[in-house]
């Protein structure tokens, strides 16, 4: 993984976009490792072929955003951006092409508006609705299985109890219950 102080200012600014991607590729690898998920599971958990995930990680092939974001929710990773000021920031920002940081922006707002903006809303109405395994007296009905903050699963579990019955342990641990309607 590069940072801006490694890279040449100039080369950091013609190639923001291999920079950023290079960044995800090594951190979603790096938090595979720490998981201990193989590159068959990690493709079964977010429908990236494996050989995809091989190639991008030894640098073969540039991912698409999209891809990206389908191994990071995988993985149940966030993304978050840091930008903080450095001694000489002006060099910095006047080597920039003024066209691509405009670029850059309405591609980051893309993002956030095609993807994060309703899956959040959606997470944050389902936080208040999860329930752990075990949890005995919910309303009889139809429960789904999904991720510790609420986001999807792969091949979740569906289940239907009677009224008393406790809600079953789920495939992995960590995950919850969601009432379906």
């Amino acid at each position: 993984m590069y940072t801006l102080k490694q890279m040449h200012r100039k080369e950091a600014a013609e190639n923001i976009d291999r920079f950023i991607v290079e960044t995800l590729v090594s951190k979603i690898r790096a938090y595979r490792i720490f998981f201990n998920i193989s590159q068959r599971e990690l493709s079964r958990k977010s429908g990236v072929t494996q050989n995809i995930i091989s190639r991008m990680e030894s640098g073969i092939a540039v991912p698409q955003l999209q891809t990206l974001i389908k191994l990071l929710e995988a993985l149940e990773l966030d993304i978050e951006i840091n930008v903080k000021p450095r001694e000489k920031e002006e060099d910095f920002l006047e080597s920039i092409n003024q066209d691509k940081l405009k670029e850059m922006r309405q591609k980051t707002q893309e993002v956030i508006n095609d993807h994060f903006q309703d899956n959040l809303i959606e997470e944050v109405n389902n936080m208040s609705e999860l329930i752990k395994p075990g949890t005995d007296n919910k309303p009889p009905g139809k429960y789904k299985e999904v991720g510790p903050r609420g986001g999807e699963v792969s091949n979740p579990r569906k289940v239907k109890i009677d009224q008393g019955d406790r809600l079953p342990p789920t495939q992995e641990p960590g995950r919850k219950w969601i009432k379906t309607k």
